[in-house]
């Protein structure tokens, strides 16, 4: 379909000023360019409603979404939505829209390959590092921490390069691309220095493990048995079975009491 041929409506414009009339086809061209932008960012938006909808249905309960591999595929199809539908406004403004597709289509299928694979592939490995982690807890005892946080760092790690494959794919140069990721990452990290600082202590956590996955603790005020703990948060499931996350910085910073980690505590008991 050529979107440069769309009828627009026909406005007798002989009774209006000279000025406004003259300017009457640019405004329409543009008006409907600039609709078509809105509507393709409302279908986009919906697009990723959509999949965020499906990802929380599939998501464990005992799991946050936030920061998954279903919350960030959510995010980038919005983005490959956006460039599926881009002909539209382009069509309008006059561009030779099957040129770009011609030249940029393969492109943005391969991008669109490299995503779903490398989210497939990152999700694989991040289960099986898990469940190698409670096998050899199982079996041998061995500390499942060190498990659980480097395979969340993986899959984060497998991410990044796939977003950068994908870029490298829709055509942006690789020199070029390291500069503005340079650029990115220096901007975010002054933007973002609460998460970097949350990572820095997650690490810390990974490396001295003042805590295992399993042991009861007081942290944040609140008690609760380690369930889980990942390169931003660590969570743990109170008495009453609620699941509390909190940020690694707030878990290295305040005092923290293991229950678990001596076999035997002092219990004090007042008989009145």
């Amino acid at each position: 379909m050529d979107f440069t041929t769309i009828a627009l409506p026909d406005i007798d414009t002989t009774d209006w000023p000279v000025w406004l009339a003259s300017s009457w086809p640019f405004m329409e061209k543009w008006g409907a360019v600039v609709l078509a932008c809105i509507l393709i960012w409302f279908l986009s938006g919906m697009v990723k409603r959509i999949i965020t909808a499906f990802g929380k249905r599939v998501t464990a309960k005992d799991k946050s979404f936030e920061g998954s591999s279903w919350d960030i595929a959510s995010s980038v199809s919005r983005v490959f939505a956006l460039i599926f539908m881009s002909p539209l406004p382009l069509g309008l403004a006059g561009y030779d829209w099957e040129a770009i597709i011609d030249k940029r289509g393969p492109g943005a299928f391969a991008a669109v390959a490299i995503l779903i694979i490398a989210v497939t592939f990152a999700n694989w490995v991040a289960r099986s590092m898990r469940k190698m982690g409670n096998q050899a807890h199982m079996r041998h005892g061995a500390d499942d921490t060190l498990f659980a946080f480097s395979a969340s760092l993986l899959k984060y790690l497998i991410f990044a390069v796939a977003i950068v494959l994908a870029l490298t794919q829709l055509g942006f140069p690789t020199a070029s691309l390291a500069a503005l990721l340079g650029g990115a990452a220096l901007a975010i990290g002054l933007a973002l220095q609460d998460t970097l600082k949350a990572v820095a202590a997650g690490v810390m956590l990974a490396i001295f493990r003042p805590f295992r996955i399993g042991d009861f603790v007081t942290l944040a005020g609140m008690d609760g048995e380690i369930t889980d703990i990942t390169p931003f948060r660590t969570t743990f499931k109170q008495i009453d079975n609620k699941i509390v996350s909190v940020t690694n910085d707030k878990v290295w910073g305040d005092p923290l009491v293991n229950h678990t980690r001596q076999t035997r505590r002092r219990f004090d008991l007042s008989l009145l």
